[in-house]
């Protein structure tokens, strides 16, 4: 067992960063995928659209993935 001195000087808490690192890198390209996901659905009017959440259309329509006017015709917005 490492003492906290040699854990440092060592460089062993790297790998534990790393791993913090990779999984918020992973993390936002999912929440990216579903968001690509929910304009998708709100654009063809899918059935999924009445379970799109007021973030996630916020969300869409902040990085312009969809318009006011598709938002409205999903009938989700309006």
């Amino acid at each position: 067992m490492s003492f906290l001195a040699n854990w440092l000087r060592l460089g062993k808490w790297r790998r534990h960063v790393d791993e913090l690192r990779q999984r918020k890198v992973t993390s936002t390209e999912s929440a990216e995928k579903i968001l690509r996901q929910v304009a998708g659905w709100l654009k063809t009017r899918h059935g999924m659209c009445r379970h799109v959440t007021s973030s996630q259309l916020a969300a869409a329509l902040q990085r312009s993935l969809i318009a006011h006017d598709e938002a409205r015709a999903a009938g989700v917005m309006k």
